[in-house]
């Protein structure tokens, strides 16, 4: 698959030879769970090197016995791969006996972890978030979770530990994101809200801007995204086949005029583009990779 599912979460990982940096998503640990792999809380009961070339080197092997299979463990104990440098994001503490919950994703057929993700030792995590954990874990029907304060943080149902139907997530109790589960993927029409920061519960009756909505098949992006300027009007429009960009794609200005009208194949890959000024001008075209943004000027730049 393109679009490799440890995103989710979330929580995933860039890094390279000099440090690790870990791009996180603001995640609530709902939708986290719903994004993740394999969860489990268990005891380090091995630990050997092991030299992964394609994976960036030696890492750690870790074998868990499983106290509580969360999502996705299978078995008595399990397998798990860590980078040995802090610096590749490797787990910072490796020792027998230690208890944790792991959450892990797949990759070439072994499993993973790092300190990007929301591994965790069981001991520093509240008991707040561990009741909440085994909740989702044992949940069978449709549910709503709320935070402390009481307001809603999720809504959904999960059946055999994976999402199902229809789900929306909360930020500061407002609808963040809804959209539709199958078998645990994304499917369907998925809408993203715009909840700032100056939103509370006492403007609850607020109408909510839409930033995106996106269209998912057996969780890889498949149909039309569209993303939205703060006025409302549509900032991109591309179209997506398996995870790829493929067909057209049109970037606007705030105005409403088209900006960059680009072609891809299935491959992902550009075959050719137009920029236009807001004057609906043709500024330069050409076959091949698309122009560079400028975040600054907020435009395409005609390259040299």
């Amino acid at each position: 698959m393109r679009n490799i599912t440890i995103l989710f979460f979330l929580l995933f990982v860039g890094f390279n030879s000099y440090s690790c940096s870990c791009v996180g998503y603001g995640y609530s640990l709902p939708q986290a769970y719903n994004s993740a792999q394999i969860i489990f809380e268990g005891k380090i009961i091995s630990i050997k090197e092991v030299d992964i070339e394609e994976e960036a080197g030696m890492h750690y092997e870790l074998v868990f016995k499983i106290e509580k299979n969360l999502k996705g463990a299978e078995g008595k104990t399990i397998k798990i791969y860590t980078h040995t440098q802090g610096t590749a994001c490797g787990l910072r503490t490796r020792k027998v006996g230690e208890k944790w919950i792991i959450w892990a994703y797949i990759s070439k057929e072994r499993i993973y972890t790092s300190k990007c993700t929301n591994s965790k030792l069981s001991e520093e995590l509240k008991k707040e978030y561990k009741d909440l954990l085994y909740d989702l874990a044992s949940s069978k029907e449709y549910k709503i979770w709320k935070d402390e304060e009481g307001n809603k943080i999720a809504e959904g149902k999960i059946s055999n530990n994976l999402a199902e139907g229809k789900w929306i997530y909360y930020k500061k109790g407002f609808p963040q994101i809804d959209g539709n589960y199958i078998s645990g993927k994304k499917d369907g029409e998925w809408i993203y809200y715009n909840v700032s920061e100056n939103d509370s519960i006492d403007n609850s009756n607020k109408k909510l801007k839409i930033i995106y909505k996106e269209n998912y098949k057996g969780n890889e992006l498949n149909g039309i995204s569209i993303s939205f300027y703060e006025n409302n009007k549509q900032k991109k429009i591309t179209n997506y086949k398996d995870g790829a960009k493929n067909g057209f794609s049109i970037s606007f200005y705030e105005s409403g005029i088209i900006q960059l009208l680009a072609f891809y194949d299935n491959e992902n890959q550009s075959i050719w583009w137009q920029l236009y000024d807001e004057q609906t001008k043709l500024l330069c075209e050409s076959k091949g990779d698309i122009p560079e943004y400028d975040y600054k000027l907020k435009k395409y730049i005609c390259p040299d």
